[in-house]
């Protein structure tokens, strides 16, 4: 599968041209693409925590954008900030700014996919991690059956004797593993 992941350190200030500039790009018009990184946008009253927590106020023009041109905000394992502003008491803040989006078209051809938000490290920002599973494949089973087996008489006696001097045993089988 042809995939393109494009990562983004998105702007403070003038966000909304950026994002209207950005999203009308060629680039971005791709069926296979992924944007993530530091977006710079939290989407809702959820994606705010502190004293100071309060609503983007581009969240809802960001939501109109994203669903124009048919990108989807994935869901965090466990929802929490990726932005802190280091300071304490009612001047602190957090707010989940960074994040994956996935191209709907892409995100229907995709078996799993999964973003959490990693530990922190030097910076304000944590880590935002991802990880997605292209269509699943039915593994080739090991174990082959032929059915005309089944019409010889002495296969069904060959099965039947083992099975009467090898009993299944439920204790026996967990304990082996199987």
């Amino acid at each position: 599968m042809d995939l393109r992941i494009i990562n983004i350190y998105g702007p403070c200030h003038n966000r909304e041209v950026f994002w209207n500039h950005l999203l009308n790009l060629s680039i971005t018009n791709s069926d296979n693409i992924i944007l993530g990184g530091d977006l710079n946008f939290s989407i809702g009253f959820g994606e705010s925590w502190g004293e100071n927590a309060q609503v983007d106020h581009l969240s809802d023009i960001t939501e109109k954008l994203l669903e124009y041109h048919h990108l989807i905000d994935i869901l965090m394992v466990k929802p929490q900030p990726t932005w802190r502003n280091c300071r304490i008491w009612e001047a602190s803040l957090s707010r989940c700014l960074d994040r994956f989006l996935i191209k709907e078209s892409l995100l229907h051809r995709l078996s799993l996919y999964i973003q959490w938000v990693g530990p922190g490290g030097i910076s304000d920002h944590s880590p935002i991690l991802m990880e997605i599973f292209g269509p699943s494949q039915k593994p080739r089973s090991p174990f082959e059956f032929n059915s005309t087996w089944l019409s010889d008489p002495s296969y069904t006696q060959l099965v039947t004797r083992f099975w009467l001097s090898n009993p299944p045993s439920l204790g026996r089988t967990l304990a082996e593993g199987f």
